[in-house]
Formats: structure tokens, C-alpha cells, sequence
């Protein structure tokens, strides 16, 4: 999936909440030839790959073709929000580990949505959809949306790094792992660094990282 294309193209278009790396200039040292300069740069913590919303669908807007391009969203706990969704939108089913039909969405709907971190400064604020969740059951083990950032397959045990390094996601051979959209099976050897899935767990160990079984992953597009 795109999605660094449609954050630049965001922060290309809108003035955005993103930290710039700030630069602390220290005093020059006497020099016989020039006066230095010395620049630290001061590290900033890195974006996560997606931030998750939770609200219930105001209202659905759709292109001539039908075709959903916005939802406008409210909740309690994160306020309004326009979530613009793209053909790289993905639609979850999360009670039934499948892929979800738009089509049936109705205002009124409860919904999880991953979207970008970039956001406009509009009220309510916009931002890309990269993943809308429905049939969200009433326990912990809801859809969750990740990039995969590193891999080790060691004796048929598949370890994924995700969350910045924060939470460590195991399967194995035992562990349903389907392709979006086809619900066909896909190995563990398929899962590599750079793709994107949905995962389906329970609690999450209290370490750092995290840690949690996956009961059910599914791959996405790229």
C-alpha cells in the first residue's frame, strides 16, 4: 500500500503537525583561520505507522460511481473526525476474520479506523484511512492493523516486530494466516518486513516489547 505516497502528498498540500528536528547551535571556539560552528541535532521520536479511531459513522460520502470517498465521524473519546478513503482502503470484518463489503455500511455504525498520523488542521480534522474495521466484538481480540517491521522464522516459530519495535507478534503453523480479499492461505515464509496485516490476538505480556500470540493474521495488499 502507498501510504508514504499519500503522506507526502498530505504534507505537500496542508500544513501538518509534524515535528521538525530541533537544531541547538553552540558557541564557536576561538580559530586563528574561522570562526565553527557546531550544530546538534536533537532526535525526535518517530511517527507511528497508523493511529487508531474509534466512533460511529455521521455520514457517508460517496463519488458518482458510488464509490465511498469520505466518512465523517464522531466519538466521544477522540471528537470528530473525516477519515478519506481511497481504492487502498482495506475493509475488515472483524467478528468473522474476513474481508468486509462497504456496501452495507450504514450511518450509524460502530467502527474502528486506522488511519495516518498527518492530519489537516481543519475542524473537523481529515486524514487518510488505511484500514476501516466493522463487526467489532465485544472482547479484546478486535482486528488490529500493523506494519511489519522486521521478521525471524526459527524452527517454524515466525516472530514479527511492529510498533516502532514496541510489541513482538508470534505465530506459527497452527496459526490461520489468510491473503485479504481471496481468504486464500498463505505461508509463513510470505510474511516479510515492509508488508502490512490485520491480526487477531489476546492479551498482550506487560514487558517491553509487548507480546502477544496471534490467533488469526491476515495479508494485505501491498
Amino acid at each position: 500500500m502507498n501510504k508514504k505516497l499519500i503522506a507526502l502528498a498530505l504534507t505537500g498540500a496542508l500544513t501538518c503537525g509534524m515535528v521538525l528536528p530541533a537544531l541547538a547551535v553552540s558557541p564557536a571556539a576561538p580559530s586563528d583561520t574561522a570562526a565553527s560552528v557546531t550544530a546538534t541535532t536533537q532526535e525526535v521520536p518517530a511517527l507511528p505507522d497508523s493511529v487508531l479511531y474509534y466512533g460511529t459513522v455521521q455520514q457517508i460520502v460517496k463519488d458518482e460511481n458510488g464509490q465511498i470517498t469520505q466518512l465523517w465521524l464522531t466519538s466521544e473519546q477522540y471528537g470528530e473526525y473525516v477519515m478519506n478513503l481511497s481504492e487502498e482502503t482495506v475493509w475488515i470484518d472483524s467478528g468473522n476474520r474476513t474481508a468486509s463489503d462497504p456496501s452495507t455500511l450504514q450511518e450509524g455504525e460502530s467502527v474502528y479506523v486506522f488511519h495516518s498520523p498527518i492530519a489537516t488542521f481543519s475542524l473537523p480534522p481529515q486524514s487518510p484511512a488505511f484500514a476501516v474495521v466493522r463487526n467489532i466484538p465485544m472482547d479484546i481480540s478486535c482486528a488490529q492493523y500493523h506494519e511489519v517491521e522486521e521478521v525471524s522464522l526459527v524452527d517454524g516459530q515466525l516472530t514479527i516486530t511492529t510498533d516502532n519495535g514496541g510489541l513482538l507478534l508470534r505465530a506459527d503453523q497452527n496459526t490461520p494466516i489468510t491473503l485479504y480479499g481471496s481468504g486464500e492461505p498463505v505461508a509463513l515464509e510470505d510474511i516479510q518486513p515492509g508488508s502490512h496485516l490485520v491480526a487477531w490476538y489476546g492479551v498482550v505480556a506487560a514487558s517491553y516489547p509487548g507480546q502477544a500470540n496471534a490467533d488469526c493474521l491476515m495479508l494485505l495488499p501491498q
